[in-house]
């Protein structure tokens, strides 16, 4: 799937909207949904979630529940921890696991939002990641392919042939 604004970025406002019935500012009617928003599947999806029960969140917390080995409370799912519980196989029934191709579009929405989490993620934590330090990588890998006349992006077998990496 390839899912881009014309910028080139993957787009954090997605194409959802509500209205609401009384709105707060009349020259906007609508109030666009942001892709972290716990309520973008409820809303996306009425049907996988008929009860209207809230999604992922940053920061979300999990209690433990039957079944686990320890009775202690998880700090901070993943969006991608979440979204794959949903989907687990369990004994009761499941919406989500049930509805054919409607399970397959939000599986493929729920990776779109997945990625665009962990972009957004890298996006606004650059300072923590310490991103700087990859140019000296980079650096260093095309050093290494221009002493052995490669480009870079290729690998070096022991017996000193390139193969270009697919």
């Amino acid at each position: 799937m390839v899912f881009v604004n014309d910028d080139g970025e993957p787009p954090f406002q997605r194409d959802i909207r509500v209205y609401p019935i009384n709105p707060q500012d009349a020259n906007k009617p609508f109030i666009p949904l942001h892709f972290l928003s716990p309520n973008m599947d409820p809303m996306t999806y009425a049907i996988l979630f008929p009860y209207g029960e809230p999604g992922w969140q940053p920061n979300w917390r999990c209690e433990s529940y039957e079944g686990t080995t320890a009775n202690r409370v998880r700090n901070k799912v993943t969006m991608h921890q979440f979204k794959a519980a949903l989907t687990a196989i369990r004994n009761d029934f499941s919406p989500i696991m049930s509805a054919g191709k409607l399970t397959q579009q939000w599986i493929v929405d729920s990776c779109l939002q997945i990625e665009a989490n962990n972009l957004n993620y890298i996006k606004l934590n650059q300072q923590r990641l310490r991103a700087e330090q990859y140019q000296g990588l980079a650096d260093h890998m095309a050093n290494m392919a221009q002493n052995v006349n490669a480009a870079a992006g290729t690998h070096m077998h022991s017996c000193n042939h390139t193969c270009t990496l697919k």
